[in-house]
């Protein structure tokens, strides 16, 4: 079992390096949270509020990302094969690097301000794509 810790509020925190496999952290505040070099292999961090959180270099597969609010995110370099990211709001976030193998993509909420330049997009799943104007 993953452990548990949902609906946290750790605004600011540093976990940079920190193994948080299989955690449980669904509907935490983690607005400017550093995730760099963290592990987080089949977290959950649906609905998390991750404004302009850093996850560099952060291994990330299978994680799941749905609802996750991720504007203005750093995800540069991150190894995030097969996570997924249903729904979940990704302007101005920077995928540089990123590696995106087979992740779930679908129905992201993004605009052109998205960096993804050398990232991975083997098999990711974008459709059906949901764009919005930001309002």
């Amino acid at each position: 079992g993953g452990r548990f810790v949902k609906g946290c509020r750790l605004e600011g925190a540093r976990f940079g390096g920190a193994q948080l496999l299989a955690c449980n952290l669904r509907g935490s505040a983690m607005r400017g949270c550093d995730l760099s070099h963290a592990r987080l292999d089949g977290a959950d961090l649906s609905e998390c509020d991750l404004v302009g959180a850093k996850l560099y270099r952060a291994v990330a597969r299978g994680t799941r990302f749905d609802k996750a609010d991720l504007r203005e995110a750093s995800l540069v370099a991150a190894n995030l094969m097969r996570a997924s990211f249903l729904k979940a709001t990704i302007r101005g976030a920077d995928l540089r690097g990123s590696n995106l193998y087979g992740a779930d993509m679908a129905r992201v909420r993004t605009d052109e301000r998205v960096r993804l330049d050398d990232a991975n997009l083997t098999k990711v799943r974008v459709h059906p794509r949901h764009a919005e104007a930001e309002t």
